[in-house]
């Protein structure tokens, strides 16, 4: 099971179908984004882990993800 972080709502639906389009949409047991845009979201590294660290946790405790996947180029190395 996999649930998937990203850092936009915009980009939900792209992701959702080309989840689909290569078959993997039933794998996904749920997609999280923070609740404000990137750009005014929280500044600097550890607030931004923490961040999504709690999004990753709902998606474990709430949805059962065994998997967390960090997507969309705000993201990229990370």
């Amino acid at each position: 099971r996999v649930g998937c972080l990203l850092s936009a709502d915009k980009m939900v639906p792209v992701v959702e179908e080309k989840l689909r389009a290569y078959g993997l949409a039933a794998r996904v047991c749920g997609i999280r984004t923070p609740a404000v845009p990137p750009d005014k979201g929280p500044k600097g590294a550890q607030a931004l882990v923490r961040l999504y660290a709690r999004l990753g946790k709902e998606l474990v405790e709430r949805a059962g993800a065994e998997v967390l996947v960090l997507a969309g180029g705000p993201l990229i190395g990370w």
